[in-house]
């Protein structure tokens, strides 16, 4: 887990700072998180489920689905919902410097960082913006099928009919998400597969469960039932199960978030997109 993250004063006054603060509060707090979250890195480009930003922000779904937004619309970062990893565009350059001279040992921690993340739509494009700024050697493919991922991040509108069709959907799309490691950053690119014997949720699923009044145990059990029923395989069930709770709040329509924000016992509307993606 990153210990701390770099913020710079022109956060709040620069051109993208402006930017976020007239698009309004819930963008300038999803930033703000990007760059100081537990799962970020000193590339700014990251695995990020929208769950971990609704949950540690205390917003909640429908506000972090907002302030996403707004900070894409902004020019602060990207974000691709099929793989769940977010590029601040220019955070590497606050977290390491505008360049790096030969001899630096960090230049090998930043080679080493890039060459170990996921597959992602924002590799290449990583390498061509820093490579010659952080003597970089080795530039990564993409690794990306064309269609269907790369799409631009899309704000919640309408709720679909049901979990379970989600769910299904999602399985007949056969998206490969990432496998997350021990670590909480995910693997390389791995083949779907059958629920493992020894897969069980992870500590951030039951604090998300905890905080949104839903029981872990009955979530996981029908969770466990439905897809066992229909074979299901996933490269990452951790993703797969993290979309379930997600939904599972949001088809309840309104939940008792309880954030470790000290915004105690706050009403969230949750919103959930036409094709259930949040």
């Amino acid at each position: 887990m990153r210990e701390y993250g770099k913020v710079t004063a022109k956060f709040w006054i620069g051109a993208t700072g402006k930017r976020l603060r007239a698009a309004g509060m819930e963008a300038q707090i999803v930033s703000l998180y990007l760059i100081t979250c537990p799962s970020s890195n000193m590339l700014g480009l990251f695995y990020c489920p929208l769950m971990f930003i609704a949950h540690e922000t205390g917003l909640g779904i429908e506000g972090a689905s907002k302030g996403l937004q707004s900070a894409i619309d902004a020019g602060f970062c990207r974000y691709d919902h099929d793989t769940e990893m977010v590029w601040v565009m220019e955070m590497a350059l606050h977290q390491i410097g505008e360049s790096l001279k030969a001899g630096d040992k960090r230049i090998k921690g930043v080679q080493n960082e890039y060459d170990s993340l996921p597959e992602s739509p924002f590799l290449a494009e990583f390498y061509e913006k820093y490579a010659k700024a952080f003597l970089m050697e080795t530039k990564r493919d993409d690794g990306m099928k064309k269609d269907g991922l790369g799409s631009p991040f899309e704000a919640p509108s309408e709720p679909l009919a049901s979990q379970e069709q989600e769910q299904e959907q999602e399985q007949e799309q056969e998206q490969e998400h990432l496998p997350q490691a021990a670590s909480g950053k995910p693997t390389r690119k791995t083949k779907s597969t059958a629920r493992p014997d020894d897969w069980k949720p992870s500590d951030r699923h039951m604090t998300f469960a905890a905080a949104n009044g839903l029981s872990l145990q009955a979530e996981k059990t029908k969770f466990f039932n439905y897809h066992d029923s229909k074979a299901s395989r996933f490269a990452n069930w951790d993703a797969a199960f993290s979309t379930w709770l997600t939904n599972a709040v949001a088809f309840a329509g309104k939940a008792k978030v309880r954030p470790h924000t000290g915004f105690e016992n706050v009403d969230y509307t949750m919103g959930v997109s036409a094709d259930g993606r949040f």
